[in-house]
């Protein structure tokens, strides 16, 4: 990503990303705003992607069946490493 600005950005975002699914109950305002689109309910209990659609993609193409906190070691230790090369890259520049 060029630019130290954009960096910056994205070292704000990424942390601000992991904040809003953490105070969001591990699931993402998208898929919260499509379920009020969709059932005009900003939780739908029938949305089974609302909060795990990186699990249903692990379940459905590698046939994995991940429990919560494996997700969320999983979700936060990438977040981690992109925000460390990105720090690291901002640093540089």
């Amino acid at each position: 990503m060029p630019g130290r600005r954009l960096l910056a950005c994205y070292l704000i975002l990424v942390p601000a990303l992991a904040l809003q699914w953490r105070f969001n109950r591990n699931s993402c305002v998208l898929n919260n705003l499509e379920s009020l689109m969709r059932s005009g309910r900003w939780r739908d209990p029938g949305n089974l992607e609302e909060g795990a659609w990186l699990a249903t993609l692990a379940k459905n193409t590698l046939g994995l069946h991940p429990t919560p906190m494996q997700m969320d070691v999983f979700l936060y230790s990438v977040l981690t490493l992109l925000w460390g090369l990105g720090l690291t890259h901002f640093l540089r520049t």
